[in-house]
């Protein structure tokens, strides 16, 4: 009668784990997304305002570099990728008191944390890591974030339109 309480109490005990742990998968497990990168801004926040340094665009030759904020215009070229390193970063928090790394990518598949659609584009806020790895076109695996809206978190995989084989 011992043993057979025992192993109730065991098996009540793994029961109640294993439903813990997929209710924990279930809300904390990142989502992993897959999409082509569409454009890129970053974007400063001075008081209460937001306001667009740059956009990174594709264009007919490649993607075009924007400048909005005059006081960046001569440290970018008018076409390529966009990166930004720790020195420009620099300036931009000398101006900003926050700086804001927006990738926008055309989800395929679907991002069912965000309501994100097959085929929709959204933008993402991601880290300048991620920022300055990905290009206009590019392919991306990124998990995003079940906490903050429109966050994307650190690449699984980038698939550089050069890499691309054709079938």
């Amino acid at each position: 009668m011992f043993l057979r309480s025992v192993g109730v109490i065991i098996l009540v005990s793994v029961v109640g784990l294993v439903a813990a742990l997929l209710v924990y998968w279930f809300l904390f497990a990142p989502v992993v997304v897959e999409g082509t990168v569409i454009h890129k801004a970053v974007t400063g926040v001075r008081g209460s305002v937001s306001y667009t340094i740059l956009v990174n665009r594709p264009a007919a030759d490649g993607s075009w570099i924007i400048v909005k904020d005059r006081d960046y215009r001569g440290l970018f070229g008018r076409v390529g990728n966009v990166v930004v390193d720790d020195y420009l970063e620099s300036m931009l928090k000398g101006k900003y008191s926050e700086v804001r790394y927006i990738v926008s990518i055309r989800v395929e598949g679907g991002d069912p944390v965000n309501g994100v659609r097959e085929g929709e584009t959204l933008a993402y806020q991601a880290s300048r890591e991620f920022f300055n790895m990905v290009g206009i076109g590019d392919r991306v695996r990124f998990p995003v974030s079940r906490f903050e809206a429109a966050r994307a978190l650190d690449p699984v995989e980038v698939i550089h339109p050069a890499n691309l084989s054709s079938p």
